[in-house]
């Protein structure tokens, strides 16, 4: 065969050309081998291939990178179709466009289902690992000694490898591109999956890179013949010269004696020639792979956390553990080496970065997703009923084989400290298998889970771990925050409402077949969650929370729609201590020129206490009025107030004082008793649902404390008669908006009347408010709008244009 330029070309030999990625164009050709030299970084030792055996460990270490990079791509997939369905949904695209894009997401479901179990093969086959000490020994004691080391372990493990044989700097740039070729922005991506039908379709946008670069590579230590490699320190240059600690105890490489050494390992251990392996300028070529690792990983970490830069400092650990960890994270897929402050996707929304030298990631995650997903509980009837949607976000450092077992399994285990004062630790665990919906449907990633029922969709757990990550301690400090979609946003965005926190000490459990509990202890809210219901299906081991001072308001903004959306009914999350606190610091902050933060840290005893003395202090007639006057401010505190503690303050009102001579000479007049009256009716007309209007009633009571519903109404109604004008007869008024009753009118109750506006109001209520938008007065405009309308799709786990479905 010619080239058109007088030059012979001769086939190297013929066969099919099968694809060893479906939908790929990379093909296995049988080509002949070359001689490979690799520098194996952990001991300073050469691995010399000859050239007979070169594809062999060539499709070893490739397939290794593809399983890798398979999965990582597979991922990434899975963000971006969920992010894209979530947009679709909440522009209310219409049913096709959403349709199809739940099957590209049940597509990306099974590539990432697919890639892990794949990748997961390649970790069974690996043994636990040695003690992490470091590689080599520390020569800051000026002995220079090194220890010899080798693949120790009793099982198989990886090694890390940097390739010395390369091409010429024009040759590395063109193969660089090339590995970079098809990595499309996200924005570009979720664009273009509007295109895809198939899983090979998905495949071939989705997987990066599209060839890889064989400059890291990993190879199982099984697969290296102990005669390929080489002893080192074979001429002058040390290795320990080379990889050594400085005066501040990091660890760094020698740019200029990594060459030399590698010149030096070569021509001693190898017949072949330096130019043939480092180019026609030694001393570029050989700084053109080698230097270009040495560059990178000598460099200062700068990792963005919480808006401010910090800088770790260079620390290159060489270790087996560290070599795990990296391989897990695609070390092997970048050719450039530039893997600092690199952001790799991760499982979770959100970014890892990942510090190759140090082998060490720090994760800034949403968990289970970015969107979160909706808590749902199950009532005394079984029946479902749907609350907040909420997101755990995270912070975690970890390195080693937690780094590994974190990025490799498919779940977290949590350990919460025995100790009290200290954080809670996390590792990787085996997570669960998708399993087949109803008539073999695919279920997509559950957006709904029960807070005190077993409800997750994805029930098989893997049965087999791998042995290399069965002996990590749990180590990487977990640190974030709970965050609930707040109604009241323009924009439902997610508000934090409690920070994870160091174990208490003697916390008490979860109720019997619950997952979440509210406890009050030494003066502040403490959540305990499962798991499960923070960080995604599979989670094992339990979380803390603490609820700050500065999330106090959300906090109970978040706890009073809960309540609301559970119709006022009684799930066993709280524990008494923390329900009493709840309705204790409401009345308190009810209370003139108080606030919530002003309780923050009080035990419930000291708590207690002081609802004493006010309601001593509230025998006074001044006192009663100055109450029934920050109630008509519409004081922050009660829009979030519960029907014990309205229930608690109407006692106030109703109960003492209830006549013009009770006033004394400060209030001798009908005012004393309108105030008192229209401070009722506000926070009775605040009320959104019949169960609310009748819990309220039901607690009127001092503490606030369950009573009959009849008895207390009858004397609410004795109230309202107390001080009227005898004889007024105020008809009921009909309001031209929707033709509702005009409840918003008072002379009818203010008069004594206050059984025919009861009746009226009661029938005026909702049985249940669409969830997702403020709660507001009954009596408003707003209230009518909400009248007969649908879940906000943000909140809402049904219907086509429903945030939170799982079906894929």
């Amino acid at each position: 065969m010619s080239d058109g330029q007088g030059k012979d070309r001769h086939l190297l030999g013929t066969g099919r050309t099968n694809s060893r990625n479906p939908g790929t164009s990379n093909v296995d050709i049988m080509v002949p081998g070359e001689t490979l030299v690799f520098l194996r970084p952990e001991t300073g030792e050469l691995v010399v291939v000859p050239a007979d055996k070169s594809n062999l460990l060539r499709s070893h270490y490739n397939g290794l990178s593809t399983a890798v990079a398979e999965f990582h791509s597979a991922n990434h997939a899975v963000q971006m179709c969920d992010e894209h369905l979530q947009d679709l949904r909440l522009k209310h695209a219409s049913k096709a466009d959403q349709d199809a894009a739940e099957r590209v997401l049940g597509l990306a479901l099974d590539w990432q289902a697919e890639a892990h179990e794949t990748q997961y093969r390649e970790f069974q086959q690996l043994g636990p690992l040695p003690d992490e000490a470091p590689a080599a020994a520390d020569t800051s004691s000026g002995d220079g000694k090194l220890d010899k080391v080798t693949t120790a372990g009793t099982g198989k493990r990886l090694i890390e490898l940097i390739a010395i044989k390369q091409h010429g700097a024009m040759e590395h740039r063109r193969k660089s591109a090339e590995g970079r070729e098809g990595r499309l922005e996200d924005g570009v991506f979720k664009k273009k999956l509007g295109e895809v039908t198939t899983a090979e379709e998905l495949k071939t946008l989705g997987r990066w890179p599209k060839r890889m670069p064989e400059k890291l590579v990993y190879v199982r230590s099984d697969k290296l013949n102990p005669q390929w490699i080489k002893t080192r320190d074979a001429d002058k240059t040390k290795w320990s010269d080379v990889y050594k600690k400085g005066h501040n105890g990091r660890r760094t490489l020698d740019k200029a004696k990594l060459k030399r050494y590698a010149i030096e390992q070569v021509a001693k251990h190898t017949t072949l020639s330096a130019k043939s392996v480092f180019g026609e300028d030694l001393e570029g070529g050989a700084s053109l792979t080698l230097g270009k690792w040495a560059d990178s990983w000598n460099q200062v970490l700068k990792t963005e956390m919480a808006g401010s830069l910090a800088d770790d400092g260079a620390d290159i650990e060489l270790n087996a553990a560290a070599q795990l960890m990296r391989f897990t994270y695609g070390g092997s897929l970048d050719g450039e080496f530039s893997v600092m402050d690199r952001r790799a996707k991760a499982r979770a929304e959100g970014h890892v970065a990942m510090d190759f030298a140090k082998a060490q990631a720090t994760f800034e995650l949403y968990l289970p997703r970015k969107t979160g997903w909706l808590w749902t509980a199950q009532d005394s009837k079984n029946e479902t009923q749907r609350l907040l949607a909420t997101r755990c976000q995270v912070a975690m450092t970890v390195s080693g084989v937690v780094g590994a077992s974190i990025a490799g399994e498919l779940a977290f285990q949590v350990e919460t400290a025995k100790v009290a004062n200290e954080r809670p630790k996390v590792k990787g665990k085996p997570g669960r298998k998708r399993k087949l919906g109803p008539k073999g449907k695919k279920t997509g990633a559950q957006s709904t889970v029960s807070i005190n029922a077993k409800d997750e969709v994805d029930v098989a757990e893997m049965t087999v771990a791998a042995e290399v990550f069965a002996g990590a301690q749990a180590t990487g400090t977990l640190s974030g925050t709970l965050e609930w979609r707040d109604p009241e946003h323009n924009d439902k965005a997610f508000e934090e409402i409690a920070t994870i926190a160091p174990s208490a000490g003697g916390m008490v459990g979860f109720g019997a077949g619950g997952k979440f509990s509210i406890h009050y202890q030494n003066g502040v809210f403490r959540l305990t969650a499962h798991a499960s219901l923070c960080l995604g299906l599979g989670g094992k081991g339990k979380i803390e929370f603490v609820v700050d001072t500065n999330q106090l308001r959300a906090f109970f903004k978040c706890i009073s729609y809960k309540i609301a959306y559970l119709l006022f009914k009684n799930v066993g999350i709280f524990t008494t201590q923390a329900f009493d606190a709840i309705t204790s610091i409401q009345f308190l902050a009810a209370q003139p020129e108080k606030r919530f933060e002003d309780f923050y840290m009080t035990p419930l005893d000291d708590i207690q206490r002081q609802v004493a003395d006010i309601q001593g202090r509230l025998n006074t007639p001044k006192a009663r009025v100055q109450l029934a006057e920050r109630i008509l401010s519409g004081p922050e505190p009660l829009h979030c107030a519960i029907p014990e503690t309205k229930g608690m303050l109407i006692c106030q009102l109703t109960r003492q004082g209830n006549s013009i001579a009770d006033a004394g000479d400060v209030y001798a007049d009908s005012s004393y008793m309108r105030s008192k009256k229209r401070a009722v009716m506000a926070l009775l007309k605040g009320t959104n649902i019949k169960s609310e209007y009748h819990n309220i009633i039901q607690h009127i009571a001092e503490d606030g404390a369950k009573g009959d519903f009849d008895k207390n109404l009858s004397e609410l109604a004795s109230f309202f008669g107390q001080e009227s004008i005898a004889g007024l007869n105020v008809t009921g008024y009909k309001s031209p908006f929707f033709g509702m009753p005009d409840i918003a009118r008072e002379p009818v109750v203010v008069h004594g009347d206050f059984l025919e506006w009861h009746a009226a109001f009661y029938e005026h209520l909702m049985d249940r408010v669409p969830h997702g938008y403020a709660l507001t007065d009954a009596t408003s405009p707003a209230y009518e709008i909400l009248r007969d309308g649908n879940d906000h799709p943000q909140f809402a786990s049904t219907g086509w244009n429903a945030y939170y479905r799982s079906e894929a």
